[in-house]
């Protein structure tokens, strides 16, 4: 049979002829061609492939079908020609065990999130790591997506391996508006990951001061500690955010609590020599004679950190007035 073709007027040469070519068997198809089509939205030349009987199930070497590599780029178009397909598994997985929805969901592609769960995919499935397409939607901040998903029936409570929820991955990023999407279906400030992070925590170790608020309006807890007994106000120390460290003072945070080697936030501030934060914790209480469980006082954390500046400010308030004489 006679390969060579013209280009029809409107029609760029290599996509017709690549087309005139599978159709004619002028051309051994491949992998490679498979998968680039759907990376690149080629969608007539996954209808091509398709008519020469191309298993659409089949999978690359990272175990991804065309469907998940379809999604990952956001190809609308060679998902619909797919979804048409009535031997396509639409809940196949890679060998991360990551689905077409995780793939969606994570690259923030709302369009094919719909046409996914339009077609029926399964929104509970987890890959490796246990993450749900919720999940994913809220670690990488997509509301619209979060908003679909958990119209489709995604679980708000749903954790990962490490056992942090959506609400703990947006917190992280610092997400606000995908927090309050969450929190409006029914997310809780309380739950912990298996390290014993809350919303609250992971905001404050990325120093997310809106996110911080938010939180702090919802009830969180300005006291709690992680499984290392750390408080939420220590994880702001350890940032060096004195906006944090002021909004959780303002919140209740115990300027005097203490970790389980007896350091206060004190100590850890002045270890740091973060003299705006050392003030702060002085003027709303904090007990510069605190002493940790080897008897080391915020000066001697000052003095191990090679931070001078620190302790005329800590004996400033060490010092006690004297009596006055009694006539």
């Amino acid at each position: 049979m006679n390969c060579l073709v013209r280009c029809e007027k409107g029609v760029p040469f290599l996509v017709f002829a690549l087309l005139l070519a599978f159709l004619s068997g002028c051309v051994t198809t491949t992998t490679n061609d498979w998968f680039e089509a759907a990376e690149s939205g080629k969608a007539a030349v996954i209808e091509a492939l398709l008519e020469k009987e191309t298993d659409p199930n089949k999978k690359n070497n990272d175990g991804d079908t065309a469907l998940i590599v379809a999604s990952r780029y956001g190809q609308t178009g060679v998902l619909q020609v797919l979804l048409e397909q009535e031997e396509l598994e639409i809940d196949a997985r890679s060998n991360k065990g990551v689905t077409a929805l995780n793939e969606g969901a994570k690259e923030g592609y709302a369009a094919v999130v719909q046409l996914l769960l339009d077609a029926g995919t399964d929104v509970h499935l987890r890959d490796n790591e246990g993450k749900t397409a919720l999940l994913f939607a809220a670690k990488h901040g997509h509301v619209n997506i979060l908003q679909s998903l958990l119209a489709a029936g995604a679980k708000v409570s749903d954790r990962d391996n490490q056992g942090s929820d959506a609400l703990i991955l947006a917190a992280k990023e610092g997400y606000t508006g995908a927090i309050q999407v969450l929190l409006d279906s029914g997310a809780s400030v309380q739950t912990r990951n298996n390290e014993g992070v809350t919303s609250l925590m992971a905001a404050t170790s990325k120093s997310h001061t809106d996110t911080i608020k938010l939180l702090l309006e919802k009830e969180s807890d300005p006291n709690a500690r992680r499984n290392d007994s750390l408080t939420v106000l220590m994880i702001a120390v350890e940032e060096d955010s004195f906006n944090t460290c002021e909004m959780l003072i303002e919140a209740g945070s115990d300027p005097n609590g203490r970790d389980n080697k007896g350091r206060t936030a004190l100590m850890l501030a002045s270890q740091k020599g973060n003299e705006e934060i050392v003030r702060l914790l002085l003027d709303n209480g904090a007990d510069p004679k605190a002493r940790d469980n080897e008897e080391r006082t915020a000066a001697d954390y000052a003095e191990e950190g090679e931070h001078s500046n620190i302790l005329p400010i800590l004996e400033e308030e060490r010092e006690e007035p004297e009596d006055e004489e009694t006539p």
